[in-house]
């Protein structure tokens, strides 16, 4: 990370209402960033519509701070609507944990209470105690056609996972702990049922015409974070910031998966059939559908996928106190 330069900053807040814990702790309220954002810097944006209006009016105030408060699907719309508007000059982002799973703060160390985090953020840029961390994101490409930017995409076990994840009311901790237990219970049931969570899913995937698998796969995954969720990190190495992305593609038996299901989630564990590596780009076929930053897309049918390494963002890191 490098020092911010000294300058006076045009700060702006974006603000997903619908996001969990801004519904939890009502922090749509008016006034909690008051003394810190203008209030005609402060966007609440209940659609894309609003979103889209939002951004563009930030980038014609010359925003250069711009908060967001949200989960992990909100900042990943927002920032694919900033890439897909293409305005002059890109903010340095200060990602604000408001959603169930907050992956992007939890990678960038980010801790603390939205309203913590920006008053300390916010009031940092110009005195030179916060910092830059830059980050790339992966460009989702379905069948060449759609375009989606993120962090993290998955599909197979990890997507079924998310569906019974999402199933809960409010997701918390406990939801995952159960999600895993369960998941991995499931796999002593055959094969071919509907119940078994660790069933295989038919893909092929590719790296630049080498075939990584083909057939019966179990997890197919590419992220720019080296922790994409709570306990999941089976990356061995950290990117350290180059235009690449973590790829895993599993096509285990159950047997071994069963036997090493938390050392692979851990990263400690290498297999013939658990692909590991960084790449900056994959071909998917697949029938499944998928997760992207927690947000499920489906896919009616078998459709291709194709994930390359996608533009960086700078973020604000509020520096840390020695020893914390």
């Amino acid at each position: 990370m490098k020092k911010m330069e000294k300058q006076e900053p045009i700060k702006g807040l974006i603000v997903n209402p619908r996001a969990w814990k801004v519904k939890k702790r009502d922090l749509e309220a008016p006034g909690w960033w008051r003394g810190i954002v203008p209030d005609e810097n402060v966007w609440i944006t209940h659609d894309l519509d609003v979103l889209d209006q939002a951004l563009i009016e930030a980038s014609d105030k010359g925003v250069t701070h711009l908060a967001i408060v949200g989960g992990d699907g909100t900042l990943q719309v927002t920032l694919t609507h900033l890439i897909k508007l293409r305005q002059k000059g890109t903010p340095a982002i200060l990602p604000l944990p408001g959603g169930t799973m907050n992956a992007l703060c939890t990678n960038l160390f980010i801790k603390g209470t939205p309203e913590e985090i920006l008053a300390k953020a916010m009031t940092g840029p110009d005195k030179g105690n916060v910092s830059l961390a830059g980050k790339h994101m992966i460009h989702v490409v379905e069948n060449d056609s759609t375009e989606r930017y993120g962090f993290t995409f998955a599909n197979g076990v990890i997507f079924r996972a998310f569906g019974d994840y999402y199933r809960a009311a409010e997701p918390g901790i406990k939801d995952a702990v159960r999600v895993t237990l369960s998941g991995l219970a499931s796999g002593l049931l055959p094969a071919d049922s509907p119940s078994n969570r660790l069933r295989t899913v038919e893909a092929r995937v590719e790296h630049k015409g080498e075939v990584l698998a083909d057939g019966e796969v179990r997890v197919i995954s590419a992220s720019t974070l080296d922790n994409p969720v709570l306990w999941f990190r089976p990356f061995p190495q950290t990117l350290d910031g180059l235009p690449s992305f973590h790829c895993v593609v599993n096509s285990m038996d159950m047997k071994d998966l069963l036997r090493n299901a938390w050392p692979l989630m851990r990263g400690k564990k290498t297999h013939p059939r658990h692909f590991v590596d960084q790449l900056d780009e994959i071909d998917i076929e697949i029938d499944q559908g998928y997760i992207l930053d927690g947000e499920v897309y489906d896919l009616p049918e078998k459709s291709n996928i194709k994930i390359s390494t996608g533009p960086a963002f700078s973020f604000m890191v509020p520096c840390r106190p020695r020893g914390e």
